[in-house]
């Protein structure tokens, strides 16, 4: 026999938390949309340069069967591991995409993936903070589409995608300062 069920929800949250939780899914879409319209291009401004550190991680990787510790093709040659911008996509989740894609579609890809992180952390973190699916879905908004994000991914700085993180360091931080003893070690490990 199944148990009773409680009051049912209203109708308009139901659809608060659904118009919320779309929020997610599409704010970060509109942010990168124009750059999805051809997946033939790497963008303009600095899209070419970074197209160019993770096509040395691509080579360096399946035509050499190295890894890309050193950069000959730039400045006279430098460390790759010393620049934010460089190799470090060989550490990245996202590189099965590079190794396996076109550079276009990857790059794309990465952006939009990182872009979709931030947005559910955002998401995630204001839910510390309030239940109310509107204001959750504002401060998606604020962190997907705000100009500071826009302007960095319109003009190929990848050195910002690591700010989809930090709505997840704020989780974990509030995680860590709440009641629970692993857990609390368990979060302050997600800071880091």
């Amino acid at each position: 026999m199944a148990p009773p069920r409680g009051p049912s929800e209203p109708t308009e949250a139901v659809v608060a938390r659904w118009i919320g939780r779309l929020s997610v899914a599409l704010l970060p879409l509109v942010a990168v949309f124009p750059w999805l319209l051809r997946w033939d291009t790497l963008g303009f401004h600095d899209w070419d340069v970074m197209q160019s550190h993770r096509e040395l991680v691509r080579r360096s990787l399946l035509d050499h069967g190295e890894l890309p510790f050193w950069n000959p093709f730039a400045c006279g040659g430098f460390p790759a591991w010393g620049y934010i911008e460089g190799a470090t996509v060989l550490v990245s989740p996202w590189l099965p995409l590079y190794l396996g894609l076109p550079m276009p579609a990857a790059i794309r890809l990465e952006v939009l993936g990182a872009a979709l992180i931030g947005a559910a952390g955002a998401w995630v973190a204001a839910g510390r903070m309030s239940s109310n699916a509107a204001a959750r879905a504002m401060v998606v908004a604020a962190w997907a589409v705000n100009g500071r994000w826009g302007l960095q991914a319109a003009s190929g700085h990848t050195w910002h995608l690591a700010y989809a993180l930090a709505p997840w360091c704020f989780v974990a931080f509030e995680r860590a300062r709440g009641p629970g003893g692993g857990a609390r070690a368990h979060a302050a490990l997600g800071v880091g």
